[in-house]
């Protein structure tokens, strides 16, 4: 879904917009600006775990949820992982929800990207657009506008309702227990 349409979602859960109505450009702005904060803040709360430090020395493929600070011209490039290559050597998707940080001392820059599993795509939060698709919405887009509305109910001096109360506590509960994630296989072994 359209970052668009989770924002509209979200002005009608706080009364703000009424139906079939679109805000003004400046209110889709500054609710997109909210948006891309309230992403960065679940980074920041742990939601999609930890953040490992990692300072490369020479071009680095990221790993998942790792905050990189590329200090050295030595590192040209910084590349997202569209594979991760496990221990015993398989490869398999990034981990749903995984995080990558990249600090970027040169230009004075840090991007965040968050890889949406579901769909299978590394989204980077300082280049979201209305018109592109929100991160994480796939797996419920009417939990993340109640988030969203949560985040946007005291700009405009809104009540919020328990049902969207509700919906933003289930969606924020799934993406911390992340429950729809393949689980890591348990190997057995021999005590004797």
């Amino acid at each position: 879904m359209q970052i668009q349409s989770i924002i509209n979602k979200a002005l009608r859960k706080i009364g703000v917009l009424g139906a079939g109505r679109t805000p003004r450009d400046q209110e889709s702005d500054d609710a997109l600006e909210t948006f891309v904060s309230m992403l960065r803040a679940w980074i920041t709360a742990g939601t999609f775990g930890r953040l490992t430090e990692v300072v490369p020395t020479e071009d680095y493929t990221a790993g998942e949820n790792e905050r990189i600070y590329r200090q050295t011209g030595g590192v040209l490039n910084i590349t997202l992982p569209a594979l991760i290559t496990d221990d015993d050597g398989t490869e398999r998707p990034p981990r749903d929800c995984s995080v990558v940080v990249i600090i970027d001392a040169f230009i004075d820059a840090t991007e965040d990207h968050i890889y949406d599993g579901q769909r299978k795509r590394w989204y980077q939060l300082n280049q979201l657009g209305l018109t592109d698709d929100a991160p994480l919405s796939f797996r419920d887009a009417n939990g993340l506008a109640s988030c969203l509305a949560l985040a946007l109910a005291d700009e405009y001096g809104q009540d919020v309702r328990p049902a969207t109360l509700r919906e933003a506590a289930a969606f924020q509960n799934g993406l911390t227990h992340n429950w729809s994630e393949g689980r890591d296989e348990i190997t057995p072994v021999d005590y004797f």
